[in-house]
């Protein structure tokens, strides 16, 4: 009992903090942006507020986000800006992708992100944009031979060798878990862990101790996943990264429902339905409803 009283306190002491960032914007404003954008003829500029603007709730409230990612594409189109359509495409399938969980629709902007680079015959510095969409689609779907094609066109071998926190490297782990082959995870988390736990706190990364954690849970450790789960949460509330909390949340539920720890898995159910009115992560809700379901 005192356990879920500590836990409660916990929770209640972020969401003010979430609260509080709301309020603040951690100046942004949403108004003032929308503003901008009207004042200006340059559809440049235009443009770039928008991805700002798109990137800003891309990890707390998905549908915003593509909302005016959408609209960044509209102009790009009339203006016939297509490095800046290429860029849309790339922000917009990473949502539906990483927030939204629609990944049919990922997918579908991640292909016309390739098509689109095909055609500018862009290098594969820039096209690596393309692949990581498509790696994370293809492995969302369960295609694991496409995931993996676009795995080596995104992280050729030399690059995996070398691969360290940063950079994109960081996601190989991810990667890698979703296809679930947790030997490779590992190898690439571990590290990443490690370099995030010598950075200042201020600038570590909540999402290394959730695929941590998801990793763990994976392998039936619980113990450790339930320790790198709790470890993101203030980070996550710092950074604004809203669906790294509720991802976090997400993995407590699977993890004490798995432990058969009742109490816990439906207080960390009950949280992810909870600020899921406030914030998005279809994954982890559909996660929490299904934990819930069978044990309320």
């Amino acid at each position: 009992m005192k356990k879920i009283v500590l836990v409660a306190f916990f929770f209640i002491a972020c969401i003010s903090i979430v609260k509080a960032q709301l309020s603040s914007g951690s100046n942004f404003n949403l108004t003032d942006s929308l503003l901008a954008v009207n004042n200006t003829q340059d559809n440049a500029k235009k443009i770039d507020i928008l991805f700002k603007i798109g990137r800003k709730y891309a990890f707390s409230q998905g549908d915003t986000a593509i909302k005016y990612l959408k609209l960044a594409v509209d102009i790009a189109i009339k203006s016939k800006n297509e490095r800046s359509l290429f860029k849309a495409y790339y922000y917009i399938s990473a949502t539906y992708n990483q927030t939204l969980g629609n990944y049919p629709l990922g997918l579908h902007f991640a292909t016309e992100q390739l098509k689109l680079g095909k055609k500018l015959n862009l290098p594969d510095s820039i096209m690596k944009d393309a692949y990581y969409n498509l790696t994370f689609s293809y492995a969302y779907l369960k295609n694991k031979d496409l995931a993996y094609k676009y795995l080596d066109l995104r992280w050729p071998i030399s690059r995996r060798i070398k691969a360290k926190f940063g950079g994109g490297e960081s996601n190989l782990a991810k990667v890698y878990n979703i296809l679930e082959n947790n030997d490779s995870a590992l190898i690439y988390s571990s590290p990443t862990v490690e370099a995030n736990r010598k950075m200042v706190y201020e600038k570590r990364w909540s999402g290394a101790y959730v695929v941590q954690g998801d990793i763990y849970r994976a392998q039936k450790k619980y113990d450790s996943a339930i320790i790198y789960y709790k470890l993101s949460f203030p980070l996550a509330i710092r950074a604004f990264f809203y669906k790294d909390y509720l991802e976090a949340s997400s993995g407590l539920t699977s993890t004490y429902a798995a432990l058969n720890e009742v109490d816990s898995a439906i207080y960390y159910g009950s949280q992810v339905v909870t600020y899921s009115k406030t914030f998005t992560f279809t994954e982890g809700l559909l996660n929490a409803y299904k934990v819930l379901y069978k044990n309320v």
